[in-house]
């Protein structure tokens, strides 16, 4: 049984295969640098997977080989459907929007402004309103985890520069 799934680990290693949220930048572009304007969050889950990663980051941006700018994060919720009998909100979706840049040392664009969108929706529910609260708060915080993880992703297509 473990030579199969040994053997089974090889294949998927030869094939390039990674799991999903494995980060690999190469040495050349280690350490990273993030900056925020306006968008902590994103960029504190952004630093956490970095680091996950075991990929190097540096609080001077002097020392980076890297630097990714992310900002101008913005957070917006709509009603999607409201209650016929007590006129409460049913439904609202939520849209968190930001947008980053990553360039070299020598401030070069190796990856041009670019904006990043992702929704969520979230039924409510009068009889539970301290529980949707909570599970709102762990929304928005998926929200900015996957903000994180996209831009995260997007350096892996830095393979191919330099």
């Amino acid at each position: 049984m473990k030579k199969i799934i040994l053997l089974g680990v090889l294949v998927l290693q030869g094939c390039g295969f990674q799991l999903r949220g494995s980060l690999d930048i190469p040495e050349q572009w280690q350490p990273v640098y993030v900056s925020s304007e306006n968008a902590n969050e994103v960029a504190t889950a952004l630093k956490q997977n970095l680091e996950t990663a075991d990929i190097q980051q540096t609080l001077d941006s002097t020392q980076a080989k890297l630097i990714l700018k992310v900002h101008n994060q913005k957070l917006n919720n709509r009603i999607l459907s409201v209650s016929s009998t007590s006129a409460k909100t049913q439904e609202r979706e939520y849209t968190s929007e930001v947008e980053f840049e990553i360039n070299d040392a020598q401030g070069n664009s190796l990856l041009a402004k670019q904006k990043l969108t992702v929704r969520r929706e979230l039924s409510m529910d009068e009889r539970a309103v301290l529980a949707k609260s909570e599970e709102e708060q762990l929304l928005l915080r998926d929200l900015d985890q996957e903000l994180a993880g996209n831009i995260a992703r997007r350096l892996m297509f830095l393979r191919t520069k330099k």
